[in-house]
Parts: structure tokens; sequence; C-alpha cells
């Protein structure tokens, strides 16, 4: 895969926003899950507009996948906002964290810990009554950090 400028800012944007608090092996996950469903070439990559199908920037844009770019999510002002001023953005420990996450995931020096998982959550979340259907009674998960990684859904 050769992920294009956009999809190297959206990817790390996307990483900085639903792992900013996580270990350095958690947002490398969940680049990982975010390159997984690029490659995967299901529905969740393809008809974002403005960007091509099955790409980085396309599975992290899609409405609804990543919650830190919903329009209800807090982190998506914060996420346009780095967007807009990328320069400032990589001044921030926590961005380039995200980015190198990425970038070894990408490369392969971080291999994936996720058993190719496409779908996660927090721990939290998944034994909560808010649990999205997909993961209700799903226990075949790679947990990593505060996040529960998940393979084979649809």
């Amino acid at each position: 895969m050769r992920p294009s400028d956009a999809d190297i800012l959206i990817g790390a944007l996307t990483i900085h926003g639903e792992a900013r608090g996580c270990t350095q092996p958690g947002r490398t996950a969940i680049a990982h899950c975010i390159i997984n469903r690029a490659k995967a070439r299901k529905w969740w990559g393809k008809g974002t507009a403005g960007y091509a199908d099955h790409t980085i920037a396309a599975v992290c844009l899609k409405p609804w996948q990543f919650s830190c770019w919903n329009p209800n999510d807090p982190n998506q002002i914060l996420l346009k906002t780095l967007q807009e001023q990328y320069r400032a953005a990589i001044q921030k420990p926590t961005c380039r964290a995200a980015l190198k996450a990425l970038i070894d995931a990408l490369d392969g020096y971080e291999p994936d810990q996720t058993g190719g998982a496409t779908h996660y959550l927090t721990t939290n979340l998944h034994k909560s009554a808010r649990c999205p259907a997909w993961a209700k009674g799903n226990n075949n998960f790679v947990e990593i950090g505060s996040h529960r990684f998940f393979s084979g859904i649809a």
C-alpha cells in the first residue's frame, strides 16, 4: 500500500483523536486496524467524498466509522483545526507519536498485534449497555491497552 500525503495526515490525525491517551502499542494497534480496513476493500472504504476508495483517508473519514470524526464528537473540531494547521500540529508530542505509529505500521517496523482486526472499541464500552451490536457477546478479540480489537466483522 502506497499512501498519499492525505492518507498520512488523515491517518495520523485519526490515531491522535482515537488514541491520544494510549500507549504507543495502543496507537500502533489502531494504525494497523485502519490499514487492515483499507486492505479489506469492504464498504467502509468506499464512497467517501473527495477520496479514492479503499485508502487510509477514505476509511478514516467514512461517516460514523471512527468516532473522532463524528459531527457530535468534541475531537472533530480539534482534528479539523490540526488538519488546517499541520505544521503546528506536528510539534505536539501526541501528534508525532500518532504519526510514528502509522509510519511504523505501514513500513512493517511494528507487526500487527491485532490479529488482522478491522474493528475496535474501548474495554469499558464493550462491557457497557451502549456496546454496539457487532461487538455484543463477541468474545473473540485481542486486548491491547484499553481497547479490544476484533477481526472477522462484516
